[in-house]
């Protein structure tokens, strides 16, 4: 069964401004899989994530710490994505406000 022609309902503008205001967030998924990806890499296959879990030595601690640090390495892609999402004009939240509800959600989880 063959797709739709989209053209058939929005126009060549519409078109081009949806792929405008989606480009960024593939790119940002991209960047965010490679950024992961690195991350757990050098603690896996390098004296890194060893040295951290004979440092700590609780494997709790270590969880907590390597799910820290992913998710402090994420929060550049997540404010980049929110400031695209206020650029189109689709979030009206203020920049403090939206770290407060992204420090609560790391909170919730790593808990």
């Amino acid at each position: 069964m063959a797709l739709p022609d989209p053209r058939e309902y929005f126009s060549d503008e519409e078109i081009d401004r949806a792929r405008r205001y989606h480009r960024p967030a593939y790119l940002r998924a991209v960047v965010g899989a490679v950024v992961s990806f690195a991350y757990l890499a050098v603690l896996a296959f390098t004296g890194a994530g060893r040295a951290m879990a004979d440092a700590v030595g609780s494997s709790v601690v270590v969880v907590a710490i390597v799910l820290l640090g992913g998710t402090v390495l994420g929060l550049p892609l997540r404010a980049w994505g929110f400031a695209h999402e206020r650029r189109w004009g689709f979030a009206k939240q203020s920049w403090r406000a939206w770290f407060g509800d992204w420090a609560k959600g790391a909170v919730v989880g790593l808990v």
